[in-house]
């Protein structure tokens, strides 16, 4: 038996790992790294990060500084321009929250215009499946009948709902609009190879983003908003290499990119094998 929370934390950390990675917010929704391969991709590693179309070179974004403020719009705008002719990544998460420890890894990349994650994830001694394509996530829950739990915009069913305002943002994010223009970034090093960017996000500010992703009845279960710094660092085509988010000087969240150029197909479940939240077994 699964509980909603726990599917709720493995969609949220879906739509987290592909948020961060479209550079669409500054809080990631989800905290996260474990490697392996995950079931529903068809992989053959071949390209490395070298292989990016020019479209996506460093030529294409002006020199940074050390000290250089950068807004919000600005570093989504350079990402997503990289990120939709980079093709996938292999990803690695690995979240804290308190003594509770959650880890993922897999692919994400885009298709089409449209991002497409699949992840296998372990929670508290439990492993689930996600596929996220087009807005929609995909969870495998071990034991149920039928096997996929769909969510979606526009669902009926009550995790659609519930996580109707996330994939709103994951909608957004990945038209290459960013959940908070204004929020400024500053240049913290800058290389030939890579750049890092660190901001700030207030305890008010955190609360907002959780409001935004999640709605204001699931944020008011969440603990209490605290300070953290976002480090994301990014590779001379701008393609995302690590976020990490830190509280108190501690990293609650690390998402790690890489291999970019994978090559690699990211497939949604059978029709006959999806159900949903509160018309299967779960």
């Amino acid at each position: 038996m699964v509980s909603k929370s726990v599917l709720i934390t493995a969609a949220a950390m879906t739509a987290g790992v592909a948020l961060a990675g479209c550079g669409g917010s500054s809080t990631p929704a989800a905290e996260g790294s474990q490697s392996g391969p995950a079931s529903h991709v068809s992989s053959s590693t071949s390209a490395s990060s070298a292989s990016a179309s020019p479209s996506a070179s460093a030529s294409s974004t002006p020199k940074v500084h050390v000290g250089q403020k950068v807004s919000g719009a600005q570093l989504t705008a350079w990402i997503h321009a990289a990120d939709v002719t980079a093709g996938n990544a292999d990803i690695a998460e690995r979240s804290r929250s308190g003594s509770r420890v959650v880890s993922a890894s897999g692919v994400i990349g885009y298709v089409d215009g449209t991002v497409r994650t699949s992840l296998t994830e372990s929670l508290g001694g439990m492993q689930l499946h996600m596929v996220m394509i087009d807005n929609v996530i995909y969870v495998q829950v071990p034991g149920q009948t039928p096997p996929w739990v769909e969510v979606k915009a526009g669902g009926t069913d009550a995790l659609s709902q519930m996580l109707a305002p996330l994939i709103q943002q994951m909608s957004q994010a990945e038209a290459g609009i960013s959940s908070d223009p204004r929020q400024m970034w500053s240049v913290d090093s800058a290389t030939a190879q890579r750049t890092t960017y660190v901001t700030q996000r207030s305890a008010a500010q955190v609360h907002a983003d959780l409001v935004k992703l999640f709605g204001a009845a699931l944020a008011a279960e969440m603990p209490p908003a605290a300070p953290v710094q976002v480090t994301e660092t990014l590779d001379a085509r701008n393609r995302v290499e690590k976020i990490v988010t830190t509280r108190s000087g501690q990293a609650v969240s690390t998402i790690a990119y890489s291999n970019w150029g994978t090559k690699a197909a990211v497939t949604a479940p059978p029709a006959n094998e999806i159900g949903t939240f509160g018309n299967s077994s779960v």
